[in-house]
């Protein structure tokens, strides 16, 4: 089985999607950083399982934190 097919059986897998309407998605198996929400209108969503998304929330929360700590 190819990749992009791997991506979207462990897209369909509702295993794979935590919080209800707030769509978070985590699979080892995918590959994607970015994913389409469950209602693909709705945007998109992280992989939070991929090494990149955690580097990112990571960044991002260090930013809000910096953010927090220049505004004493």
């Amino acid at each position: 089985m190819r990749q992009p097919e791997i991506n979207e059986r462990e897209w369909n897998t509702p295993g794979n999607w935590h919080g209800g309407w707030l769509g978070i998605y985590s699979s080892e198996q995918d590959t994607r950083l970015l994913v389409p929400k469950r209602r693909r209108f709705m945007g998109w969503t992280l992989n939070l399982a991929h090494p990149g998304a955690r580097f990112l929330l990571g960044l991002l929360l260090g930013a809000a934190v910096l953010a927090l700590l220049e505004g004493r």
